[in-house]
């Protein structure tokens, strides 16, 4: 009789510590282990779940371990957060026992468990609905020493309504593969496997639009590929009314900053402000596949997260068709990838392309008042201030070139760099200095031959000027005379062909007037009027029509003395004859 009521005491005590709610583990969470691995990461029912533990203990066969699942769904992603951080929530405690050493595998330091939930106890604690719950292991050493890791458990029992999503991957490592992926539009600088064509060196089309950098945003524009579908991706500082209006024909892409208010967490992204389109990303989305790269653990945390956001999008309003939209900034091929795969995989997905989200109805959510343009940009813009002015010098002394703007191009990758995405200002600082050396560079080529003193004797004259082309190419060029006083005019500029390496005068007519010395500056420039050259100045000794008043002069001096000398012959002549005797 002893033996059976003991029997019958040992069950009751074993379904009572499966079956009772218990509060999960308190021993404190360690970086020492992480849950690396589910499988399957959505348990759909009818499957046993294995979790992979990794830890830097000597784990040992022997050691107790033990798992726990929360005994309700998580309601929104804070809650989950709050969860993997420790904060300690009621659960079943659906796994209980020694490990064994098939249970353990060992690679160099690390030690990696291996525990199963069979299916029947996953069905008893999860019999339905859809949703995300918390999970806890707690491994125990034979001291008694105990170390816990937490994750999330993705369900899905129920036909969700799908929510249709369209990720752009801006720039990435690699656009074919990325293009591959149903649900993904390529957004890059490289025509090939792109969707969406970027400017050169990801130049930032916001903020030059925002601060009224024409040439450099024209420059910009210009080493887009052609589409039909333009558009400009928004940066946190560039995004501006002032911008917008800059470039009303572009589709907009508004960061993730911007947004509907927080208690409307899914609003369809397509939208129109002041009658241009523009396209909201769905926060929760972009700010999780844009995370930075963490641990095994981490990464299986944020792909939970954001099937589990994508997830509430459907339950949330069964009736209403949500489409949305997010970006990822430079993903790589790996650890972006597999976020952006588990998201569009789920069931409760319909991945969709970029012109499926224009054409999507729009969002009768009222977002919030575009922002005026902020410090930083105008900060920003101060710095790219002497940029777009050389950039402009620059320009002109090329279309002066047979080769026209394109001389030019080699430069471009240099000037545009400045203007790219999510620069600080002292890296732009540095940027924008090195593309001035570059320009400063490309313009020096000109300089004006020293002529010393020279001496102007006539009222008209030709002014000789040497000029010395130090560049690669032919250039025309327009020399001019500035000089100081009004006694020396100079009216009609010369337009010369200067060959590359070579010298060549040119004679500019000049007008003197008076005397005195005048000091004259040499202004070589572009036919565009750029200087090139101004620092030639040339003293000038005026002495307008010397020769001819020193001809007056001597013949007036010989015509006195011929009239001198005429008159006293005469008078001479006619003395009377007794005088002489």
């Amino acid at each position: 009789m002893r033996r059976v009521f003991g029997w019958i005491l040992g069950i009751a005590v074993l379904v009572l510590g499966w079956c009772i709610p218990t509060f999960t583990a308190s021993a404190a969470e360690s970086s020492d282990i992480e849950i690396s691995s589910l499988s399957p990461e959505v348990w759909t029912g009818g499957s046993d779940l294995t979790i992979s533990v990794k830890s830097s203990l000597p784990v040992a066969p022997g050691w107790d371990v033990e798992v726990f699942l929360y005994d309700s769904s998580l309601t929104d992603d804070e809650h989950a957060q709050r969860y993997v951080a420790g904060e300690t929530f009621p659960g079943w405690r659906v796994l209980a026992g020694s490990l064994s050493r098939e249970q353990i595998t060992t690679s160099d330091s690390t030690s990696s468990v291996h525990v199963t939930i069979p299916a029947d106890i996953m069905a008893d604690v999860i019999p339905d609905g859809s949703g995300l719950r918390g999970l806890s292991v707690e491994l125990t050493g034979p001291d008694g020493a105990s170390w816990v890791a937490r994750s999330l458990v993705v369900y899905n029992l129920q036909e969700v309504p799908s929510t249709q999503i369209n990720v752009v991957a801006l720039d990435p490592e690699d656009s074919q593969e990325w293009s591959a992926l149903p649900g993904v539009s390529v957004a890059s600088p490289t025509p090939t496997g792109t969707d969406l064509p970027l400017p050169m060196e990801n130049a930032d089309l916001s903020l030059l639009a925002a601060t009224g950098s024409k040439d450099l945003l024209d420059l910009a524009l210009s080493t887009r590929s052609p589409s039909d579908i333009p558009v400009v991706f928004a940066s946190e500082a560039g995004f501006s009314i002032d911008a917008i209006s800059a470039l009303p024909e572009q589709v907009w892409v508004a960061p993730p900053s911007w947004s509907a208010p927080q208690s409307l967490v899914t609003p369809t992204s397509r939208t129109e402000v002041d009658g241009v389109s523009l396209l909201d990303q769905w926060d929760p989305g972009a700010e999780l596949l844009n995370m930075p790269e963490g641990s095994d653990s981490e990464e299986l945390q944020i792909r939970q997260r954001l099937r589990a956001s994508a997830l509430w999008v459907g339950l949330e309003d069964p009736e209403d068709q949500r489409t949305l939209f997010m970006v990822v900034n430079k993903p790589d091929t790996g650890t972006a990838l597999h976020r952006v795969r588990a998201l569009l995989d789920g069931s409760w997905i319909t991945p969709v392309s970029f012109q499926a989200v224009l054409d999507s109805p729009l969002s009768i959510v009222e977002r919030g008042i575009l922002p005026s343009i902020g410090d930083d940009a105008l900060a920003a813009a101060h710095i790219l201030s002497p940029l777009s002015e050389h950039y402009s010098q620059a320009r002109s002394v090329a279309e002066a070139t047979p080769l026209g703007v394109s001389a030019l191009d080699a430069y471009l990758p240099k000037v545009l760099a400045p203007t790219a995405y999510d620069l600080s200002l002292g890296d732009r600082e540095k940027l924008v200095s090195a593309a001035l050396r570059e320009l400063h560079a490309f313009v020096d080529i000109i300089d004006v031959v020293p002529l010393g003193t020279v001496n102007v004797v006539n009222s008209s004259a030709n002014f000789p000027v040497s000029v010395m082309n130090k560049g690669d190419t032919e250039i025309s060029l327009r020399v001019a005379l500035r000089p100081s006083d009004p006694r020396l005019q100079s009216k009609k500029p010369a337009y010369i062909q200067v060959p590359a390496r070579e010298q060549v005068e040119v004679q500019i007519p000049i007008t003197a007037v008076g005397y005195g010395d005048v000091e004259v500056a040499v202004e070589v420039a572009t036919a565009a009027g750029v200087v090139l050259d101004d620092s030639e100045v040339v003293s000038v000794r005026v002495r307008a029509d010397w020769e001819d008043t020193w001809t007056i002069i001597a013949l007036s001096v010989f015509g006195a003395l011929f009239v001198f000398g005429l008159a006293r012959t005469i008078i001479k002549r006619r003395k009377p004859v007794g005088d002489n005797q």
